[in-house]
């Protein structure tokens, strides 16, 4: 964290894809106070699994959502899959 906030304080919290490599999605996170100032940053790693728990392709199994997820990153980032 970079400054301390209290429950009373009205918070922002950004979110954006920061990576999708197809199986798994990065997410960062950026929160402000009222004023604009940055109190926190982090990120978060999600991985696609089926209902037996195991990681899926989401090109292979969900192509259009694979598509859609292509758009809001970078080509770099899935160029390999």
């Amino acid at each position: 964290f970079r400054r301390s906030t209290t429950f009373s304080d009205k918070v922002t919290i950004h979110a954006s894809i920061a990576e999708f490599k197809g199986v798994t999605m990065k997410f960062a996170y950026r929160m402000t106070n009222q004023r604009g100032d940055e109190v926190f940053t982090g990120t978060s790693v999600h991985a696609f699994l089926n209902s037996e728990g195991r990681p899926i392709s989401i090109k292979r199994k969900y192509p259009e959502l694979y598509n859609s997820f292509c758009l809001l990153t970078s080509p770099s980032e899935h160029e390999n899959e």
